[in-house]
């Protein structure tokens, strides 16, 4: 009925013959599954790119919910980075694969006496240039390692960014609770939220040890009774069960010495090579904005897709009277205009919400969207922001602009729209000067935030 595979006493059976067809067979499915996702990858990356900085610009990036949605972006754009390189090196190793296989198809041996060589090099060569059998199981070995490998390396990365969620996650959560107790209550529960914090944090880290050494406590008996908790928890944090077979299997069959290598030396230069660049430009500095102009301070210049970053004018000529000022609302601002306006408390909180809504009417229930929170005092609002930017023209303050709340037609972007009196100057070059005025301990203080030069025919 079945038989028994060789140095093996578990029964081939017809699901075992489907798997071993499976497994000889699998460089095709891996050059359609390679070729396809790296066109898709590719397009992946330049949308959650986009995406990311979007993100980066409309969230206040000191709260937690902030910091946990950009880490989470930066960890999957690195890890669909990681995953394009090793697919691409293991599209390159089956396509040499497949020519190896062509040409042994062809020429099965290398006929040496027919290079006439000396006879001192042609036994140096024998035992130097190996046959393409051997060649091609060792490239094809190579290359399935490779593909497993890039998925065992996007899954680390991704846990790696599960667990940096989690920890914020759990400080955001405490903070909020927080939020809403007082006195003595607060006291205790921040202690016991801070002990929480600090036993993740501890408890992480030697979760990461383990795993980067290569189960190094799990050798131990004492320590490994104390560490499988720890171990089952971060599994299921982690999403490990993704990835352990590939990491296990490979740790079974190869030298765990030069698995921590390459998985090191991958993950080092994954992190490095990116940062690294070449600069020729060293007499060019675009970082100072009373020396550079940025398109993105246009509208006629700027890119469709991309946001504005603090302020914006139609076009650096203009022939008009009135020049239009956008100034970008930037949450991470929040902060430093309450310790500025502190009597002004504004009607919205920096929370988590939705903007479903419920109403139940006469035997029915409507479910409907787009019910946001509105400010109750709109008129202070805007005051407190209108004094929080100075804007100069030509280094002198602008007083009596007429400032309203804006939505940019750019990308949706919400700020103040200023108005200015351009009539009164003369024929070429002006500067507006955007400041921030906050309150320090020595009282209030300005601080550039932006400088846009124009010229007026």
């Amino acid at each position: 009925m079945f038989s028994r595979r060789k140095g093996s006493d578990e029964p081939i059976t017809d699901k075992n013959k489907w798997l071993q067809r499976l497994q000889q067979e699998s460089w095709e499915l891996e050059l359609l599954v390679s070729g396809f996702s790296i066109l898709l990858l590719y397009k992946a990356i330049g949308f959650i790119t986009e995406k990311t900085e979007e993100i980066d610009l409309f969230l206040n990036s000191s709260l937690p919910s902030s910091t946990m949605v950009s880490i989470f972006m930066n960890i999957l754009i690195l890890s669909l980075g990681a995953l394009i390189i090793n697919l691409t090196l293991h599209l390159l190793m089956r396509g040499f694969w497949v020519g190896i296989v062509g040409l042994g198809s062809v020429a099965p041996k290398t006929d040496f006496d027919k290079l006439k060589y000396s006879s001192f090099f042609t036994e140096k060569l024998k035992l130097r240039v190996g046959n393409l059998d051997k060649l091609v199981v060792f490239i094809d070995n190579i290359s399935s390692l490779v593909f497993a490998f890039a998925f065992l390396i996007i899954f680390m990365l991704l846990a790696l960014a599960i667990y940096m969620v989690f920890l914020l996650a759990v400080l955001g959560g405490a903070n909020m609770i927080i939020q809403y107790m007082s006195g003595g209550l607060a006291d205790i529960f921040s202690f016991i939220a801070s002990g929480i914090l600090i036993l993740i944090i501890i408890t992480g880290l030697v979760y990461l040890f383990d795993f980067l050494s290569l189960g190094l406590i799990k050798k131990s008996k004492r320590l490994s009774r104390i560490y499988y908790p720890i171990y089952v928890f971060y599994g299921w944090i982690t999403l490990a069960f993704l990835y352990r077979v590939i990491y296990y299997n490979l740790m079974s069959r190869y030298s765990r010495g030069r698995i921590a290598l390459v998985l090191g030396g991958y993950l080092l230069a994954l992190m490095l090579v990116p940062s690294l660049y070449m600069d020729h430009g060293i007499y060019f500095d675009e970082n100072d904005d009373q020396y550079y102009i940025s398109a993105n301070y246009y509208d006629n210049l700027r890119n469709r897709s991309d946001v504005i970053e603090k302020v914006s004018i139609p076009s650096k000529i203009t022939n008009e009277s009135f020049l239009p000022l956008f100034i970008r609302y930037n949450p991470e601002h929040n902060s430093t205009i309450k310790k500025r306006f502190p009597e002004f408390k504004p009607t919205k909180t920096e929370e988590l919400k939705s903007d479903l809504k419920f109403s139940v009417g006469l035997g029915s229930l409507h479910i409907g969207y787009g019910y946001r929170e509105k400010e109750e005092d709109p008129e202070t609002a805007l005051k407190c922001l209108t004094d929080f930017y100075n804007i100069y023209l030509d280094d002198s303050l602008v007083a009596c602009a007429p400032t309203l709340f804006s939505t940019h037609s750019n990308r949706g972007e919400t700020g103040l729209e200023a108005m200015l009196d351009i009539v009164h100057l003369k024929r070429g070059k002006h500067m507006i000067e955007v400041k921030l005025e906050y309150l320090k301990d020595s009282g209030l203080v300005e601080k550039r935030y932006a400088i846009v030069p124009f010229w007026k025919e």
